[in-house]
């Protein structure tokens, strides 16, 4: 939680689904880190140790919308490692513009303003 309470930092809780399997068993979510904000919105965000690649521009895209679903978010970002392109800022928004998913790529050792552009999504 942030000093002043206006940012709760949540890793790795379990959300329902809305899913069960064969046995009847319900299925979690667990989003990486979700942010909520006293404002009511949430952030989802998901860290990927994998190349991001133009040949798969979309890559878990069913993960993050049942993430959104679960969760209640309209905004998700996938955090990849490396990128062929590293100042990588790839968006998708549902057909209202109400809901984003965001690839992006934060390169270990390198600069670059994709921090600034995930912060200034907040």
């Amino acid at each position: 939680v942030s000093k002043d309470k206006s940012i709760r930092l949540i890793y790795q809780a379990k959300y329902y689904s809305k899913w069960k399997n064969d046995t009847e068993e319900l299925v979690y979510d667990y989003p990486d880190i979700v942010l909520e904000f006293s404002n009511g919105k949430k952030l989802v965000i998901d860290a990927k140790n994998s190349k991001y690649t133009r040949s798969n521009p979309n890559p878990n895209f069913d993960q993050m919308r049942s993430y959104l679903r679960s969760v209640d978010s309209d905004f998700g970002f996938f955090i990849h490692s490396n990128s062929e392109n590293p100042n990588l800022w790839y968006k998708i928004m549902d057909e209202s513009n109400t809901k984003q998913i965001i690839w992006t790529t934060l390169v270990p050792g390198h600069a670059n303003d994709n921090l600034k552009q995930i912060i200034s999504n907040l």
